[in-house]
């Protein structure tokens, strides 16, 4: 809503409510982690957190495909004409599909198996999904899982929100990027909300700390 593109037009709002639906969603598994994080092993946790998440991330890539490859060829979401026939049929249905998503994964599935992709192409593609995979979720899941075991969930996602600010620091380091008045008056808001709930935080540590003294 407050992109520097403005509103053209409701189907913009779609991607806001995303993002909302998306908060809203994010907030409820950091509560769910306040709970379980402080009678749990961090490391346990993350590898339970990090199979569940392998589980439905590829079941929804499956059933996108599945579902728009079927839709597009017109013969709904089942496979027909064989296990080969079938899948190579929704694929390449799914590569033809309006739902971005689904068509991208499967021109790469496609490409995949016709020997497109080159050496040096796969080469990139393996290092990212290992640096992605191992820094960016494994990483992150049992940093999250230790974290929690001493941060309140409301502190926990405030110091969440300062990703778009470590972001546009890393773009403008690495990728001369800049940023716009709006940007900097976000992560102003971000900083300040930082301070205040640390703020906060002290001085209900500091109270009860002169209480338990006296």
């Amino acid at each position: 809503v407050l992109s520097s593109d403005g509103l053209t037009g409701a189907a913009d709002l779609r991607g806001d409510a995303l993002i909302v639906l998306s908060a809203f969603f994010y907030s409820f598994h950091v509560l769910r982690l306040g709970k379980w994080a402080p009678q749990t092993v961090a490391i346990d946790l993350a590898v339970s957190k990090a199979a569940w998440e392998t589980l439905y991330s590829v079941a929804s890539v499956v059933l996108l495909v599945v579902l728009a490859g079927g839709g597009a060829a017109g013969q709904g979401p089942i496979l027909s004409g064989g296990a080969g026939g079938g899948i190579q049929a929704v694929l390449d249905a799914a590569a033809t599909s309006t739902f971005a998503p689904a068509a991208d994964v499967a021109s790469f599935f496609n490409s995949a198996a016709q020997g497109d992709i080159t050496s040096a192409e796969t080469t990139t593609i393996f290092t990212a999904a290992l640096w992605c995979g191992t820094m960016t979720c494994a990483y992150t899941i049992w940093a999250q899982s230790f974290g929690q075991k001493v941060v309140r969930p409301a502190q926990a996602n405030l110091v969440y929100t300062t990703q778009p600010i470590f972001s546009a620091i890393f773009a403008a380091a690495l990728l001369s990027e800049t940023l716009s008045g709006q940007g900097y008056l976000g992560g102003a808001i971000i900083g300040a909300a930082l301070l205040i709930s640390t703020g906060g935080e002290d001085g209900e540590a500091t109270g009860g700390g002169g209480e338990a003294t006296a």
